[in-house]
């Protein structure tokens, strides 16, 4: 796939607005009800407060499963919680490759802000690490189931939950944008013995087909969900 492609998929996928702009009250009392979610094995996803090692446990290939994703997410965002220099540190020891802030793909993902962009090894660019200076750490998977992804992160945030991080359900609906429905659930996230809150964002396709997905996290009071006006909702 060209970084042309790319781009493309990227913006018309998942719009910037499920990524930036604030959800709120409305959308919370519009949410659907919840879904009864069925437990997904997720290996070794460790406490966000200790030091981790290699990721990759059978290749960097590996990485491109809905639970190796939802696992780098743990690790490169809510463990670190967000810190750019951090984040990246972590990610240069795993054999991330840093991409271009100034121009294709890696400007777009920033949106203007000064930040960094790097693809997971072994992904041809399917998998990227997006984190700005001001907290907030996106991971966009192409390619990957949508339903199995939410599975994999509803299983990383309860275990982190049961290990002593906060961890509130915020709202979840569906939405449709360029003619796909996908699934947005927020959690409110804050880490054992931490002081900031997060808003955690998970946006995925409803179909099982490969496509691309959003998992994202912003300090509060600044969630990383949705606006509601101008998109439909069931």
């Amino acid at each position: 796939m060209s970084a042309a492609e790319r781009r493309h998929e990227v913006s018309e996928a998942v719009p910037r607005a499920l990524t930036r702009a604030s959800c709120g009250a409305r959308c919370r009392r519009g949410a659907a009800a919840s879904l009864l979610w069925v437990g997904v094995a997720v290996a070794q996803v460790q406490d966000p407060g200790r030091s981790t090692g290699q990721v990759f446990a059978d290749g960097p290939g590996s990485l491109q499963t809905p639970l190796a994703v939802a696992n780098l997410f743990q690790q490169a965002c809510l463990r670190t919680g967000a810190q750019a220099e951090a984040a990246v540190d972590w990610a240069l020891t795993q054999g991330f490759e840093p991409l271009d802030a100034l121009g294709g793909p890696g400007y777009d993902l920033l949106e203007g802000q000064p930040g960094n962009v790097l693809a997971a090894p072994g992904s041809e660019g399917r998998v990227l690490l997006v984190v700005t200076h001001d907290q907030r750490c996106t991971v966009w998977a192409h390619r990957i189931s949508g339903p199995q992804l939410r599975l994999a992160m509803v299983e990383v945030l309860d275990r982190l939950g049961s290990g002593g991080a906060r961890v509130v359900r915020d709202f979840e609906r569906n939405i449709e944008r360029s003619g796909a429905w996908r699934n947005q659930t927020q959690w409110r996230y804050r880490a054992s013995r931490a002081s900031v809150e997060f808003g955690v964002n998970a946006v995925t396709t409803l179909s099982a087909a490969p496509a691309t997905q959003a998992l994202n996290m912003a300090p509060s009071p600044h969630p990383v969900g949705p606006a509601p006006d101008g998109l439909r909702s069931r």
